[in-house]
């Protein structure tokens, strides 16, 4: 805990201001690259590029985690639902600004994470 004052000290106050605001502009920023991206490529196989390099890079982290009961499985819906929501969401921004596509992506994931709320932490003695 000693370690994390003195981090938090040295960076000051408004750190986590800043990175918050680093995190929205990178956020917003996906949505040009991607609508530009979508102007010379089709959305599909964007994505699929998009996907392998993300695996490629998360791999190795992947692959220290033990495998648990129900990981494929949950896992594996997990990322039918993520499939479909940038699939559509691609494919929108091929008829829409990135404002717009950002605003309804912001409120897509504010309702996903207030469902999701009850679940978080389920089987770590959480409530």
């Amino acid at each position: 805990m000693g370690v994390l004052r003195a981090n938090r000290a040295r960076l000051g106050p408004r750190a986590g201001d800043l990175a918050l605001v680093l995190a929205a502009l990178c956020f917003g920023a996906t949505f040009l690259v991607v609508q530009r991206a979508v102007e010379q490529v089709e959305p599909i196989p964007f994505l699929g590029l998009r996907f392998l390099v993300g695996a490629a890079v998360l791999w190795p982290f992947a692959r220290r985690r033990p495998l648990t009961p129900g990981l494929w499985r949950d896992g594996g819906a997990a990322g039918a639902a993520l499939l479909l929501g940038y699939v559509l969401q691609t494919v929108g921004l091929q008829y829409t600004s990135s404002a717009t596509s950002a605003w309804f992506t912001r409120l897509r994931k504010g309702s996903g994470l207030s469902a999701a709320r009850p679940t978080i932490g389920a089987g770590r003695g959480t409530r």
